[in-house]
């Protein structure tokens, strides 16, 4: 990447990447409002990161980036609210209910069973179920041939489900 050509390769990769990484983050968080200010300051650091490396960014990096942001906003909303404070339920504030305290919980036993995985399959896993990529795309990602993906992909599912079920029980 030279000089000024990182403004249209932005400009390529917000089209490519802004409503898919939207998605991606109302589906962890369920905020709308959260979704917007994570996928704005997502494409910022994009490019701070462009403008200080000169380097390319993948459609990953964001995905990478945004889910960093949202688990930092959850726990600086932990520092901010102490739920030690709260003694019945209908004392919580609106801003918190109790639905994205589940969805933190359920992310963070997700995010448990990911690490479980070796690389490979918990990559393939994460590009295809929570960026919602392609199996043409992770291929390309990934320099595995599509049916490889595929069958990654489904040995990755079989064995996310037997340590999800292990975790739960």
């Amino acid at each position: 990447m030279k000089g000024g050509e990182w403004v249209p390769e932005l400009e390529e990769l917000y089209r490519e990447v802004n409503e898919k990484l939207y998605k991606y983050i109302m589906n962890l968080s369920g905020d709308s409002h959260m979704a917007e200010e994570i996928v704005q300051e997502t494409f910022y650091r994009a490019i701070e990161h462009m403008l200080l490396s000169k380097t390319e960014l993948k459609t990953s990096w964001f995905y990478t980036v945004a889910k960093h942001l949202y688990f930092d906003y959850i726990k600086s909303r932990k520092r901010q609210i102490p739920m030690d404070k709260f003694d019945r339920e209908d004392d919580y504030p609106e801003n918190l209910p109790d639905i994205n305290v589940l969805r933190l919980e359920e992310s963070q036993l997700i995010n448990k069973v990911l690490s479980q995985l070796k690389d490979s399959y918990r990559q393939v896993l994460e590009l295809r179920e929570f960026k919602q990529l392609s199996y043409e795309e992770i291929s390309s990602l990934t320099s595995m041939s599509v049916d490889q993906v595929r069958v990654t992909l489904y040995r990755a599912r079989m064995r996310f489900k037997e340590l999800y079920q292990k975790e739960i029980k």
